[in-house]
C-alpha cells in the first residue's frame, strides 16, 4: 500500500511539471501525406545537387509526384493571365512546399518544378515537370529527362512498357484516404474501390492499393500502400510491392549519343526558296516511334519520353497548291475534321499530301509562313503496318490471386 501511494505522488508531481501537449484533430491524421506545410516557415531550397554516388548516379531524386503538379494547374490562380509572374510562382511554391528551380529556354523562361510520375509509355516510372513562364502568362506540364529526377533510362525507349509497375502515385492514395478514413470498413473499401479501382493485394483482412512516391533514403523512388480494414492508413512499403527494385534491373543511366539540334526556321527557309508561287513547302519530320521534337535553347531535338535524344531528320519538299484555293488554308490540303461525336478517320486515310506509310501526324502552320508539317515514324522498331491486328494483351491476375509480392513479380 505504501508503494502504491508513493507511485501516485511521483506521477502527480511529474504531471504537474510536464508541458501540455497539443493533440492533433482526427482530420489532420487523415490529411494527405503530400500536402504542403501549413506553417509560415521558409520553404526548403530546390532539390539537392545531384551528387554522383554508386547508388544514386543521377542524384537523390525529387520529393514531389506528378499528380501534385496536375492538381496544382487546375487551380485558376495559377492559370489566371492577370496575375503577375511572381505571384503565380509564390502560389505554386506554397502549394507544393518547395521552391522552383530557375529555367531559361527559348519559349519558357521562369521556374520549373519536377516530380516522379507513375508508369509511362516506355518505362515503369517517369519524370514530369511543371514550368511557369516569366515571359507570358503560360504554364506547361511535360515529360522531362529521367536523370533530372534521379531516374535511369529504359533499355529500349522505342518499345512500349507493358510491366506491372503502379499506374497511380501516392497522391491518389492520399486523396482516397481523406475521403474514406472515417467511414466503416465495408463502406470505406467500397468507396476506395470506386475511386482507385480494384485493390492490388489482400492481406490480413485488409484491401491494399499501391502507389509510387518520391525519393526515400534508399532510392529516388519509394512505394506507398493504402490499407483499408479496421484502421485505414497509408504506409511506406518495400519497392517489391510496386513491382520495382533499386537499382532497377534492365535500366541504365547512360544517356546515349548526343544529337545535333535542328534549326526548323532554316529548314523552312531553304525549302520555301525552292518552291514556286503555286507551291507550298512541306516539312517531313522523320523520327522514331514514341519520340517527339522539343524546342530547346539551341534548336529543336527529337527526344524519347525519358529525355534521351533520338536520331531524326527533317526533309523539305514542295507541294502544289490546288487551283481551286483562292486563299491557302488547311482545307486546301486536308479534309475537314469529323463533326462532334463522329469517330475519327481511320489511320492513314486523311493524311493529305503527307506520307501514308507509318503516318504519325500532320499540321498546317502559318508561322513564320504557310507550310505543312508531317510526322513519319522511321528508324528503330517501326509501328506495325496498318493492316496488322494488334496482339491481344494478356489478362492480369485477379486481386484474389495476388498476395504478397515475390521476386518473380518484379518484371
Amino acid at each position: 500500500m505504501k508503494r502504491t501511494v508513493t507511485a501516485l505522488v511521483v506521477l502527480s508531481a511529474l504531471a504537474a511539471c510536464a508541458k501540455p501537449v497539443a493533440v492533433a484533430p482526427i482530420d489532420a491524421v487523415v490529411a494527405p501525406v503530400l500536402a504542403a506545410p501549413a506553417s509560415a516557415e521558409p520553404l526548403p531550397p530546390p532539390d539537392a545537387p545531384r551528387a554522383t554516388e554508386s547508388r544514386f548516379p543521377a542524384g537523390p531524386g525529387v520529393a514531389l509526384v506528378a499528380d501534385q503538379l496536375h492538381a496544382l494547374v487546375r487551380d485558376r490562380q495559377i492559370t489566371d493571365p492577370k496575375r503577375p509572374y511572381e505571384e503565380r510562382v509564390a502560389i505554386a511554391e506554397k502549394a507544393l512546399g518547395t521552391k522552383g528551380e530557375p529555367i531559361a529556354e527559348h519559349v519558357y523562361d521562369g521556374v520549373v518544378f519536377r516530380a516522379v510520375s507513375a508508369r509511362t509509355l516506355v518505362a515503369p516510372f517517369g519524370c514530369t515537370e511543371l514550368v511557369i513562364s516569366r515571359k507570358t502568362p503560360a504554364w506547361t506540364t511535360r515529360s522531362a529527362d529521367h536523370r533530372l529526377c534521379g531516374l535511369p533510362y529504359a533499355s529500349d525507349p522505342s518499345r512500349p512498357y507493358g510491366g506491372p509497375a503502379p499506374k497511380r502515385t501516392a497522391f491518389r492514395l492520399d486523396e482516397a484516404l481523406a475521403e474514406v478514413g472515417l467511414l466503416p470498413p465495408a463502406v470505406a473499401d467500397f468507396k476506395a474501390t470506386t475511386k482507385l479501382g480494384p485493390a492490388e493485394y489482400h492481406e490480413n483482412g485488409e484491401s491494399v492499393w499501391i502507389g509510387l512516391a518520391g525519393r526515400s533514403k534508399d532510392a529516388p523512388i519509394s512505394c506507398r500502400a493504402l490499407r483499408i480494414g479496421r484502421q485505414p492508413r497509408i504506409e511506406e512499403v518495400a519497392l517489391a510491392y510496386c513491382s520495382l527494385a533499386w537499382p532497377m534491373p534492365g535500366m541504365s543511366f547512360e544517356p546515349g549519343t548526343k544529337e545535333a539540334p535542328i534549326d526548323m526556321n532554316a529548314k523552312l527557309a531553304e525549302c520555301s526558296s525552292k518552291c514556286s508561287a503555286n507551291e507550298i513547302c512541306m516539312l517531313e519530320q522523320r523520327l522514331p516511334s514514341t519520340a517527339a521534337f522539343r524546342q530547346e535553347s539551341d534548336g529543336s531535338r527529337a527526344r524519347y519520353p525519358d529525355g534521351r535524344a533520338a536520331k531524326a531528320e527533317v526533309v523539305g519538299s514542295c507541294v502544289a497548291i490546288p487551283s481551286s484555293c483562292s486563299t491557302v488554308t488547311a482545307s486546301c490540303f486536308f479534309p475537314p475534321p469529323p463533326p462532334p461525336g463522329a469517330p475519327p478517320p481511320f489511320p492513314g486515310t486523311a493524311t493529305g499530301p503527307c506520307p501514308k506509310v507509318h503516318h504519325g501526324g500532320r499540321a498546317f502552320l502559318t508561322t513564320p509562313s504557310n507550310h505543312i508539317v508531317c510526322t513519319t515514324r522511321v528508324g528503330g522498331p517501326n509501328p506495325p503496318p496498318l493492316t496488322t491486328t494488334p496482339p491481344t494483351p494478356t489478362a492480369p491476375a485477379t486481386t484474389a490471386q495476388k498476395s504478397k509480392p515475390t521476386p518473380f513479380e518484379l518484371f
